[in-house]
């Protein structure tokens, strides 16, 4: 973990400019209890994920402090709507079950999307996504 922090930090830093702050890790099938305590030695403040989702394990809620027994801590995310695997050309559906979700959240959401087994890209006939009456549909 930390050979591959280190070559993305510093690819950020010379294609960017910049250093990441925030760790993402989409396919988790578990998380160690001193997970915040790792990334947090690393430098990272924030923590993305998309497992366990709510049938899993409940959180308290989409945004929350994960701590460690140490009182090491990350700001942690994870998506409401779980999954970041969608068939080609149903990436539209998906997003409007995350505008759904989102409706009856005080913040914005992250969507986070791919295409194929675990999360692939953006597919190709994806075009763009547009805002009629400040609502995002895939078009």
């Amino acid at each position: 973990m930390t050979i591959r922090t280190r070559k993305s930090r510093r690819y950020f830093a010379e294609k960017f400019g910049v250093t990441t702050s925030v760790a993402y890790n989409c396919d988790a099938f578990g998380h160690n209890g001193s997970l915040p305590q790792i990334l947090r030695g690393l430098g990272f403040e924030f923590y993305i994920h998309t497992r366990p989702d709510q049938k899993e394990i409940a959180l308290p809620d989409y945004f929350y402090r994960w701590r460690w027994i140490d009182g090491a801590e990350v700001y942690a995310y994870r998506s409401p709507y779980g999954a970041y695997c969608h068939e080609e050309g149903h990436v539209g559906r998906a997003l409007d079950r995350m505008i759904e979700v989102c409706r009856h959240q005080p913040w914005d959401q992250m969507f986070l999307w791919g295409v194929g087994d675990h999360g692939g890209g953006a597919p190709k006939m994806t075009r763009h996504v547009v805002a009629p009456d400040g609502i995002p549909r895939m078009s």
